[in-house]
Order: structure tokens, then sequence, then C-alpha cells
């Protein structure tokens, strides 16, 4: 989500050297690779709040100065735009939050009006990679397109919301391309939707879910050709329709649709930044299962899968790098560190660090 359904962080800092020479001022350089992960973000759903941290080497998270940030009731979801610049939240209750975020040391400041839409409640959400659009999933099944003031970030209502379904899971999400929004819709399936040249939304046919059982959480490929669902016992896998965003099931031979996971209760689901590689939580072992991506879609099981994490891991998030892996731990409030082998994905496990109460999504920026 990301799920969308859908936070950590990277800074790498050489700090000021000063006085190089006689009337020189300290200065800041940044050694962080350009696609490397800067930042992290998590949404805790049981205090209230949004983590923030920086992101150091080998996936590493400190905690960013002033963390937590107050959210509204319940945070379900958080992502942020490709350039780092601004944080949304979806609250159960109280709207949409919205930061800044502070480039020098990560830390967020509320931005005017936050929060959005104050008396509805929301699921999900995704933002734009050109950093456009915000689409809201509501509580009551609705989605919602918000144009984003590329200078405040202020979010503006954009259009009429879309009726989606009447029980909807946590899971909305766009594709890298900016052409299409995909929601879960549970025992129904995927709904694609149209963005248009405005930002507003046309929903297409809603895909179902077979030979998978539910679509709870759907994953894009940083390619747009393919979605990847998961229904708590098993994964499935779509081809996209680059013109229309129509989903078709990859099925059958080695493979192929439906995908176990060697562990239960699959949840959360992420492609690496490269498209090579799939990662699935599995709430129920507390593991997360690494998979490679064919150029087909289909998924084969890496060498050493599933790998620990700990207690009930949702959500998963890798970093633009595609070299950390970040996993959310609802049961052990906390976020689980990974180093991604880029040649074979094999995960290397860095340990936990602290996050806030039921910790439930998280998203990474440059």
């Amino acid at each position: 989500m990301r799920v969308a359904s859908k936070p950590l962080l990277a800074l790498v800092v050489l700090s000021g050297l000063a006085a190089l020479m006689a009337g020189c001022g300290d200065f800041f350089v940044d050694n962080t690779p350009a696609n490397q992960a800067k930042f992290a973000f998590v949404a805790n759903n049981g205090s209230n709040n949004v983590t923030a941290y920086t992101v150091g080497n080998n996936a590493a998270l400190a905690t960013a100065p002033g963390s937590p940030f107050g959210a509204a009731t319940a945070p379900n979801a958080v992502d942020a735009d490709a350039s780092g610049r601004f944080v949304y939240v979806a609250n159960n209750v109280g709207g949409l939050s919205a930061f800044t975020i502070n480039r020098n040391d990560g830390s967020l400041g509320a931005i005017t009006g936050s929060p959005f839409n104050p008396g509805t409640g929301y699921l999900g959400l995704a933002v734009d990679p050109a950093g456009r659009y915000v689409f809201a999933l509501t509580t009551a099944g609705n989605l919602e397109a918000y144009t984003i003031n590329n200078s405040t970030g202020v979010i503006t209502i954009n259009g009429s919301a879309i009726a989606i379904a009447s029980t909807i899971a946590n899971g909305v999400v766009e594709d890298p391309s900016g052409n299409f929004v995909f929601v879960a819709t549970g025992a129904a399936g995927v709904v694609p939707l149209k963005i248009g040249s405005t930002g507003t939304l046309t929903a297409g046919s809603v895909q179902p879910p077979a030979p998978c059982t539910a679509a709870n959480r759907v994953a894009i490929t940083p390619s747009a050709h393919f979605a990847y669902i998961t229904d708590g016992t098993n994964v499935c896998i779509f081809s996209i329709n680059t013109a229309t965003g129509a989903l078709t099931a990859v099925s059958g031979g080695s493979g192929g649709s439906p995908v176990a996971t060697g562990g239960t209760t699959p949840t959360g689901l992420a492609a690496d930044a490269t498209g090579h590689f799939l990662y699935v939580t599995n709430a129920g072992t507390s593991t997360v299962t690494a998979f490679n991506i064919g150029s087909d879609g289909r998924l084969s099981t890496i060498a050493g899968s599933p790998f620990p994490a700990g207690s009930t891991p949702l959500d998963v998030n890798s970093d633009p790098s595609g070299q950390f892996l970040y996993v959310v731990n609802n049961g052990a409030a906390s976020v689980e560190m990974y180093t991604i082998n880029t040649s074979t994905g094999v995960l290397t496990d860095r340990g936990p660090t602290g996050a806030g109460t039921s910790p439930v999504a998280i998203v990474t920026t440059p």
C-alpha cells in the first residue's frame, strides 16, 4: 500500500569541516547515494503517532530529533512523495495528517491545515510518484483524489470520491509509472483506476482474486508490468495491461498462482527497487519470504527463505536503492532491519529498532 497499501532512512553525513581555510564556514557533505533512502517513517496505530528515522550504513535506523510526531487517531498507513519532501498519514479517525520533512535530520513539521478532512476516517493512501497527487481510501469504501501544492504540501480535494466497495482491506497503491491506482477490495478482488491528466480517477473493471480467495494487499513491480496480492494463505500474480490497467492472472506451471510462502498468514508484500525480488511478511509465523521475480512475473523461492522477523510482521518496504529492507513488527513494536544481497535477494538481519505502539506501515524516502 503502498499498501498499499503502507518508514526507515539513511543519512550518511561527513559533518561540518570548519576552517579548512581562513574565512570558510561550516559546510555539510552528504555522501549518501542519490537513490538510497535517507529517512524512514512508521505509522503507529496504537500510539497515534509517526516515528521518524534517519538511515545509516547497513540499513541502520536512528530516531530523528523530536520523534515520534503526533497524528490523529489510529494511523493505518503512511506514504511520502518520491522527492522526500512531504509525508502523509491515513488516520482511522481524524482525517489525513500531512508533514514536511526536514532534509537535514528527518524531523517532521505539520503542514498548515493538517489534518485534512478531519471528519473522515481512512484505511490507506498512495502518493503519486511525481508528487502531484494523494489518493486516499476512506473507511466507508470511497477513494478520494487530492492535488498536492508543490511548494507547501497542502492537499486539495480533486473531483468527486469514487465508491469502490462497502468493506475494503487496507490496500491502495499507485503504479510507479503514475498511470494507475490499484485498490485491494478483499473477496471482490482488485479495482484498477486510470489517473487522468488532471489527477481525476476513472474506475476499470474489478479483477477477481482467483485463484486466490481475496485481495487483502497489493504490490506493483517498478516496471508496472506485474501485480501481486496476498489473501492470508498464498500469493497470486497478475500481469498488467499497461494501456488500460486491466489485470490477467498468471497461473499454473512452475511459480504461477497461487504461490505458497512457507509461512502462515502472508500479509504485506513489496518488490525491491530493481523489480528482481518480492518480499512477503508472514504475520502468523513471524517470518519474511523472499522470491525471485521471473521475466513473466512467476515466483521462485530464494535460498534460505523464509527469514526470521519479529512478532507479527505486517508491512514491508524496500528502500529506493534496493539495498535495504524494513519490516514492521506489529506485535514487537519494532522495525526489523535487513540488508539485501543485490545479486541473490538473500536477506541479512541487522536486528530490530524500536517503534511506537502497534506499528502498521512504513515508507522510506531518498
